[in-house]
């Protein structure tokens, strides 16, 4: 059994490296459309997704007034905040798919546009104002928001979408599932059952046949 366990140590000491967050979530903004890799979980055409969306968001198929423009011309998400009544928000839950790389499109970004992001490591989530995006503000700009964790054991689980004024527009939300990479605590199982079947196999007795001719 010392033996086993020598081998098992460097193992586990992985395991535990491994699950250590790597960093904080990076965020970048850039034109619209998931980039190569991505699946996209919402459209709001086909892939409509409502029992991921709670809150005060409103899917529309067309730009309606003052609620907002379509992104990419098509059906899309809005968060119809409006002046004087605090806070709009709505949410979209991702916490299945267990993706380390979240991506919108952004219609018509606003300074009083705001995206929370939570993650497996970060329950309180962390706000990103449009305004520290380093992009320019305007009704007819549209851009492509991504944000990644940057470790394979980090995953997002739920993004916020806040508005104080007419409107936040999202469209084609994107995500990149990383299901190849086991948990650490999946792999420290793993590691722990084969060696225990290593060590059942050599304590299992022998057994002699012995024949006898007449």
């Amino acid at each position: 059994m010392p033996k086993i366990a020598s081998c098992l140590l460097p193992l586990v000491a992985a395991s535990l490296i491994a699950a250590t967050p790597a960093g904080a979530v990076t965020f970048a903004v850039g034109a619209e459309g998931a980039a190569s890799g991505q699946d996209i979980v919402c459209d709001f055409d086909g892939k409509n997704c409502e029992s991921r969306i709670s809150g005060d968001a409103v899917r529309l198929t067309s730009s309606v007034g003052s609620v907002g423009r379509t992104v990419n011309g098509t059906g899309y998400l809005a968060i119809p905040g409006i002046r004087g009544t605090g806070d709009f928000v709505g949410s979209i839950n991702l916490a299945d798919l267990r993706s380390t790389v979240l991506s919108f499109d952004w219609g018509s970004i606003d300074r009083y546009n705001s995206v929370r992001i939570f993650t497996s490591d970060n329950p309180t989530g962390v706000v990103v104002l449009a305004s520290q995006l380093g992009v320019a503000l305007g009704a007819n700009l549209d851009r492509n928001f991504s944000a990644s964790t940057g470790n394979a054991s980090v995953f997002f689980t739920r993004v916020d979408f806040l508005s104080t004024q007419a409107a936040f527009e999202i469209d084609n939300v994107a995500v990149k599932i990383n299901s190849a990479v086991p948990e650490p605590g999946t792999w420290l199982l793993m590691i722990l059952g084969l060696g225990a079947v290593g060590f059942a196999m050599r304590r299992r007795p022998t057994t002699s046949v012995r024949f006898q001719f007449a």
